[in-house]
């Protein structure tokens, strides 16, 4: 997996770089599996400046992060991709939460 930190500079890039590698089928209601296309923004959280979609189909509150192993988690995209790119390279999760300035 590769992490052009270039490109990733945009907050357009950060999030369909997560998009791809997350979501490579896109992104769906994590319910009832209903493309986002199908979805109306409701809003974007404060801490992690993701847009939360509304399914039309069942309801379902759905972001970025669900279904993967971020779900629930307000970091922003920026440390989730250090993250993803720390742990592939081998680091210690120690060394990558003092970095990110995140808790172990």
């Amino acid at each position: 997996m590769e992490f052009p930190i270039t490109n990733l500079l945009s907050q357009e890039h950060r999030e369909q770089w997560l998009l791809d590698y997350c979501h490579p089928d896109g992104l769906t209601c994590s319910r009832c599996g209903t493309a986002v296309a199908d979805a109306d923004i409701q809003r974007q959280t404060q801490k992690s400046q993701l847009r939360v979609y509304g399914c039309k189909h069942c309801q379902q509150i759905y972001n970025l992060y669900s279904g993967t192993v971020f779900q629930q988690c307000h970091l922003t995209p920026p440390p989730v991709i250090l993250l993803g790119r720390g742990v592939l390279k081998g680091e210690a999760s120690t060394t990558l939460a003092a970095e990110l300035g995140v808790s172990y």
